[in-house]
């Protein structure tokens, strides 16, 4: 009995290569030039940053959900043959599923991804239904012509990928235009849509990959797919301060 722990995480396997798309942008609804295509209102800045986002699930103890109800049929199972099984980690309050760090020091841009995961390959009543929580990262850096990336497995193999990187694209006016709400999350200055979908204020830092403004703040309240909704905040927000250029390695995920 197999099966994949959570639809919303990526594949490890195409880690690498998903966020060298991140990087560069992977909207192809208007290319440069194109229309609709205009550069970012007056007043944005691009600087130094580091920005720390956070997703995680409002309720941890139903998070999960397709690997929980995989786990109640496998560990009846294992019942039945009089098979020991393994508990379920426990989520703690503070559990999230991912926290991503997007930095710039106005060369080189990084994105980088801790994330947690079940390993449920061993998870068959023979086995006792072993499954396990695992940290898995994930760290992309454009930059100098070149977009590089590297990624953990659950096997505890690092990956890297080296492409050309596109030239950089100026972020389109109108995605900014539809956020006039402003908020502040953990003292971190956003512009929100009506429906609550954020953006770090762009007159206090332009955090971007591609031509897109990285989405700071918003709910996912697919209850199906997770068990229960999904929180995205940001966690802290530096500008205009020196940064450390170790944070830059895609050889690690710290």
């Amino acid at each position: 009995m197999q099966v994949s722990s959570n639809s919303w995480l990526l594949s490890r396997a195409a880690c690498s290569t998903v966020l060298i798309l991140t990087l560069v942008g992977c909207d192809n609804s208007a290319a440069a030039g194109g229309a609709g295509f205009e550069p970012v209102a007056a007043g944005a800045k691009v600087t130094n940053y580091v920005l720390v986002i956070r997703m995680r699930p409002e309720a941890p103890e139903k998070y999960f959900r397709q690997a929980r109800a995989a786990y109640a049929v496998c560990t009846a199972i294992a019942k039945q043959i009089k098979h020991e099984v393994t508990p379920f980690p426990v989520l703690k309050q503070d559990f999230f599923t991912e926290r991503t760090t997007y930095a710039s020091d106005g060369e080189l841009t990084m994105v980088r991804r801790i994330s947690y995961d079940l390993d449920v390959r061993n998870m068959t009543p023979e086995n006792g239904c072993e499954l396990r929580l695992v940290k898995l990262w994930s760290t992309g850096l454009t930059g100098k012509g070149k977009v590089r990336s590297g990624d953990l497995d659950m096997d505890g193999q690092v990956h890297l990928v080296e492409a050309e990187a596109p030239p950089d694209e100026p972020v389109r006016a109108s995605l900014l235009a539809s956020r006039p709400q402003s908020k502040r999350i953990n003292d971190v200055p956003l512009k929100c849509t009506v429906e609550g979908d954020c953006i770090v204020d762009p007159t206090v830092a332009l955090v971007k990959q591609g031509f897109r403004p990285v989405l700071a703040g918003y709910r996912v309240d697919d209850i199906a797919a997770h068990g229960t909704a999904l929180i995205v905040e940001p966690i802290s927000l530096t500008v205009g301060k020196p940064i450390d250029p170790a944070i830059f390695s895609v050889e690690k995920g710290e």
